[in-house]
């Protein structure tokens, strides 16, 4: 029998051809039925002015998110949300709605939002099992790139990191690596597999140039559920920077760890609570302090012990219910001061 090779390859590639075809379709009408579960997030919030000494500024801020149930529950990264001022969602169809903080993380790169008043109709997804992800599986992340909303970026999974081993400063967790491009305004968008499910949540990426290099991190599903959704913790909405050895005692800190705090949240459970944050600007060993706030000594009879004692604070965080009291303990002015919150119901 004569084989005719030109014709059995232009068959061949006529298949492939075929096949990709019908690859990127598949991928397109997954692209339409889940771009209206995804949104743009703007926040505002407060930081050192570079124009001046002292003083803070309001900033604009840009991420992305995803819907997860009708009520209009958001997953985002901790980063995009924690020390947000206000927090604005925009759907697809261009709608804009004041969203509230729930839950978020730092230490994992979590955050979940609640739209405070959710339109009648809403599109939302499903949360995956990320531990039935391998790596090699294909996968696309839908978010607002350098706010340019709704662009889709698709890749495989190249690696699973746990939290701290990837040189980020997310010190919890499991973290997808991807190849498939993350940009600024990606940060808290979902990352999808091929069965349409959410797997992970945009984190970071580690770069050189400051732009994308094929290494890009997501937040597993199954940790954001974990975190988020059956033991979500209080937003506290402060950022710190941790004192120790030299610089503790240059501060004036009566123990060997003390967090400084640099920004307060409105609206936040530490604006409740009462903690100042700093007002000027210093830079000490080459970091660049905000200094003059509180420096929280003791969280729930919990002392600040450099990190290491961060696992043992939540878990007294995440037992507080409403009308049950937190206290925090801090030096303000050169005296050790008790403040103390009555924590309140979240609306349904």
């Amino acid at each position: 029998m004569t084989i005719n090779w030109q014709k059995t390859v232009t068959l061949l590639a006529g298949l492939l051809v075929c096949g990709q075809l019908a690859a990127h379709q598949n991928l397109a009408d997954k692209f339409e039925k889940l771009a209206d579960a995804v949104v743009v997030i703007h926040t505002t919030e407060r930081a050192a002015n570079p124009n001046q000494s002292s003083g803070l500024t309001s900033i604009a801020g840009l991420g992305s998110g995803v819907i997860i149930d009708k009520q209009g529950t958001i997953l985002t990264a901790a980063h995009v949300v924690h020390n947000a001022d206000s927090v604005e969602i925009e759907l697809r169809n261009g709608d804009k709605h004041w969203a509230r903080i729930i839950s978020s993380e730092p230490a994992t790169d979590l955050a979940l939002l609640r739209i405070e008043e959710p339109p009648t109709k809403l599109v939302w997804v499903k949360l995956g099992d990320s531990d039935r992800t391998r790596i090699g599986d294909p996968v696309f992340i839908i978010g607002a790139p350098y706010g340019i909303g709704y662009s889709l970026s698709t890749g495989t999974i190249s690696g699973r990191q746990k939290g701290g081993d990837d040189g980020s400063r997310f010190a919890i967790g499991e973290f997808f690596q991807t190849d498939a491009a993350i940009n600024q305004g990606n940060s808290g968008g979902p990352m999808f597999n091929q069965r349409g499910e959410v797997i992970g949540i945009v984190s970071f990426i580690l770069s050189q140039s400051g732009g994308f290099e094929g290494l890009g991190f997501a937040a597993t599903s199954n940790l954001a559920r974990e975190r988020m959704l059956e033991r979500p913790s209080l937003w506290t909405g402060v950022e710190t920077i941790m004192l120790g050895g030299d610089i503790a005692k240059a501060f004036n800190v009566p123990q060997p760890f003390g967090m400084l705090v640099q920004r307060v949240a409105r609206g936040s459970n530490s604006e409740l609570l009462g903690l100042r944050g700093g007002e000027y600007q210093v830079t000490i060993a080459g970091q660049v302090f905000l200094i003059g706030g509180d420096v929280i000594l003791n969280v729930m009879d919990v002392p600040v012990d450099g990190g290491r004692n961060y696992d043992a604070i939540r878990e007294k965080l995440y037992g507080v219910q409403p009308g049950h009291k937190v206290t925090v303990t801090v030096l303000r002015g050169g005296e050790l001061v008790e403040l103390t919150l009555f924590v309140r119901a979240q609306p349904d």
